[in-house]
């Protein structure tokens, strides 16, 4: 008899052990689960995707950011604090060429994340990017002025058929504007490359990540950014036989 209530005791004690064991495990999954909806929730903060989207970076564009500067070794646990003071140093950025040195409190910001002097000038060259990116609205403002005196360099006096050729290829109104700005430094390339030329891989990301536009559209806007850098070349080419 006290053999069988010891081996009732036991696998009593037992069971109890088993529940109490799961318990702890049911537990830890449960904060593991709640630990990783946190970091989810401070990966996509609001205030930072707020920030970035008044310089025309969406929440996919702040992803391939922070891709970027993990590939470039800066570690998971520091690149929110780091794309937080990107989009600080933004504003510091100059409009026109110069030379741009971070703030002092951003540079002593990085240092004190124990950045390395590579990583702070990879930091540096993702705030000059986006300050002068095609899809930043500040430079697309300044930019409207500009554009039809960037047309008429490479001589197009009249912007009204092209604008009726990309609308009527499928190129919503709302974008043209921006559309024509990138226009305009593809044909900048067109002209310095020649018959080597490719698109600049960044452009390519603006007219596909910024824009929407299909491989289609993208097609039709260097056609027509090498059909206005031909003709302008053939009018020179005349003015010289002259």
């Amino acid at each position: 008899m006290k053999k069988l209530t010891s081996i009732g005791l036991a696998v009593t004690a037992l069971i109890f052990f088993n529940v109490q064991t799961q318990a702890k495990e049911s537990l830890s999954l449960s904060m593991s689960s709640y630990e990783l909806q946190a970091n989810v929730s401070i990966e996509l903060d609001s205030n930072i995707i707020a920030a970035y989207r008044r310089y025309g970076v969406n929440e996919a564009g702040i992803e391939r950011m922070r891709t970027y500067l993990l590939s470039e070794g800066i570690k998971e646990n520091k690149v929110n604090d780091v794309l937080k003071m990107i989009v600080r140093v933004i504003p510091s950025v100059p409009a026109e060429g110069g030379d741009f040195r971070l703030p002092e409190g951003a540079l002593k910001y990085f240092k004190n994340l124990n950045l390395t002097d590579e990583q702070i000038n990879v930091v540096k060259r993702s705030s000059m990017r986006i300050a002068k990116s095609p899809a930043n609205p500040k430079n697309e403002r300044e930019r409207k002025s500009t554009i039809e005196d960037q047309f008429k360099r490479f001589g197009v006096g009249d912007m009204n058929r092209i604008k009726k050729h990309l609308f009527e290829n499928g190129i919503s109104a709302d974008k043209i504007d921006r559309v024509l700005g990138g226009m305009v430094r593809v044909m900048h390339e067109v002209q310095a490359e020649g018959n080597d030329f490719e698109l600049n891989p960044r452009m390519e990301e603006y007219f596909k990540s910024g824009l929407s536009l299909t491989d289609v559209h993208i097609k039709l806007i260097i056609g027509e950014a090498m059909r206005i850098v031909q003709k302008m070349r053939d009018a020179e080419g005349d003015k010289d036989k002259d």
